[in-house]
């Protein structure tokens, strides 16, 4: 988005279409309406919670090559609107500046990820050519509303999509959730401390569901699921894991139509500056952290939720949700619906994920 809003011609038009910005007459009031809501709606969590259980960090940055004029409306509009940083930095004075220049990015997200990020980018990324870097990091952390207690944590079979199996750190509790079933997935939503932010696992009911889940998944489906939780004691098991992952979105972002964003000749970047040769997106690296694991609040970890409703009545046992097998997450701020994470666990033991493309 950030790009977007120095990108002219064709190659905003491709951008416009990828990202599914929407385009008034008043193109500025796009940007702003289309790409900063989200923004907006992390800083209103961040500024509504206000709980020390609670770290939710994003940062955005563009790096510069040295030397390069930038338009002024734009520098302007990345720092008030998009509470990012756009900064100079020599890419092109051979190997010791480009491995000055990554550790200086690399302690930009270290900065503002509480040192979970810390080599995003490698002097090998860079080379004599590179004029821009658009940079996004990502940092979340939680603690439960209802904890898990680490003495129920054991060891438990976790099956793969291809059939194999790992053990793994199980975590088990009883509460009652925001839950809803049907014959081909579970859905339980579990409430963070603030209350505002939740996760939403999305268990299918067989291993290898997840990917057909995933590759389907739209915004209205999701909305309808979300529709169906009720309140409902749920037995629930789910594996402790830290995930830990970086992307390449060069070669994502092409094939689905942003190319002339990534073209030295094509690239109309004449919003960000009117240097000659013009300027071009290189790379565009994202990376995230996030870890679940029991811990929770201690006035919210009473188990008088798990004894609930099992009275003397013989009311039908609560449905169990056990997550043994590739499942989808989402963190969810359920006052705006805005979604802050969007992630699938495929191998509770992958701890570091590097990929080319997501």
């Amino acid at each position: 988005a950030m790009t977007y809003a120095g990108a002219r011609g064709p190659t905003a038009v491709q951008m416009a279409k990828v990202m599914h910005f929407d385009l008034p007459s008043n193109r500025l009031d796009a940007l702003i309406g289309a790409a900063m809501a989200a923004l907006d709606k992390l800083d209103q969590t961040n500024k509504a919670a206000n709980d020390p259980y609670l770290v939710l960090q994003v940062a955005n940055a563009v790096w510069i090559q040295d030397g390069l004029p930038i338009e002024r409306d734009y520098a302007k509009l990345v720092k008030e609107q998009y509470r990012a940083s756009i900064d100079n930095i020599d890419f092109t004075g051979g190997p010791n500046a480009r491995e000055q220049a990554a550790a200086k990015i690399n302690a930009w997200c270290a900065a503002h990820t509480h040192d979970k990020i810390k080599d995003l980018i490698s002097k090998d990324d860079l080379d004599d050519y590179t004029a821009l870097v658009l940079v996004n990091a990502v940092y979340f952390y939680s603690q439960w509303a209802d904890s898990f207690a680490q003495s129920a944590t054991r060891d438990e079979p976790f099956t793969l999509a291809d059939g194999k199996k790992n053990d793994v750190p199980m975590m088990h509790n009883a509460s009652t959730l925001p839950y809803a079933q049907d014959n081909n997935l579970q859905i339980v939503s579990l409430p963070y401390c603030s209350k505002r932010l939740a996760m939403v696992v999305i268990l299918p009911a067989k291993p290898d569901g997840v990917i057909d889940i995933a590759a389907h998944l739209q915004a209205k489906d999701l909305q309808t699921a979300l529709a169906k939780l009720r309140p409902t004691l749920v037995e629930i098991s789910l594996p402790r894991f830290s995930f830990h992952a970086n992307y390449r979105l060069d070669s994502t972002l092409k094939d689905m139509g942003m190319t002339d964003a990534f073209h030295p000749f094509k690239a109309d970047l004449t919003g960000i500056s009117h240097v000659k040769p013009p300027l071009y997106l290189q790379h565009v690296v994202h990376e995230a952290f996030i870890e679940v694991n029991e811990k929770g609040t201690e006035a919210a970890a009473a188990t008088g939720l798990i004894a609930r409703g099992l009275g003397t009545d013989n009311p039908p046992p609560p449905p169990s949700f056990i997550a043994d097998h590739p499942f989808l997450f989402l963190i969810r701020d359920s006052q705006t619906g805005a979604i802050l994470f969007l992630g699938r666990v495929m191998n509770p033991k992958s701890i570091h994920q590097t990929m080319g493309t997501p």
